[in-house]
């Protein structure tokens, strides 16, 4: 088995990140987990065989689990008008179809650690917090 590296959607351009292809359909976006490994800010040439069917499966259980608004609409690649030639095999268990979001932006700091810049942002990591100190008292979680 090898590992999937990189998604491909005809006549769509994707925006890449380390792990993860985002491809733009209006109102809705598909984001595909690939295979690819990054450590320290680099992507490494090779990849771990379902990798990304196992980060979209844990992303999936906790989006199911947590009482907390989130992006996720649906992991069914019919919700996406994908075109014909499209390889649905290679998406199928890797892929989320997500709700836009507008106004954050993503900035590095020192570390590693992810800092998430917006006015109402505080507000809502504090009840996230909070949700998920809630979600621990769940019986899914014991």
């Amino acid at each position: 088995m090898s590992a999937f590296l990189s998604s491909a959607i005809p006549g769509h351009t994707p925006k890449r990140g380390k792990v993860r292809d985002m491809y733009d359909f209006g109102d809705r976006m598909l984001m595909v987990a690939s295979d690819r490994i990054s450590a320290f800010d680099w992507v490494l040439p090779s990849g771990i065989p379902d990798k990304g069917r196992v980060l979209t499966q844990l992303s999936r259980f906790w989006f199911e689990h947590l009482p907390v608004r989130h992006h996720l609409l649906s992991q069914n690649l019919d919700d996406i008008p994908l075109p014909a030639g499209t390889e649905r095999d290679s998406l199928t268990g890797r892929s989320m179809v997500v709700r836009k979001t507008e106004g954050l932006s993503r900035v590095v700091g020192a570390g590693r650690a992810l800092v998430w810049q917006h006015c109402p942002i505080n507000l809502w990591m504090s009840a996230f917090v909070t949700k998920i100190k809630q979600a621990f008292r769940l019986k899914c979680l014991r």
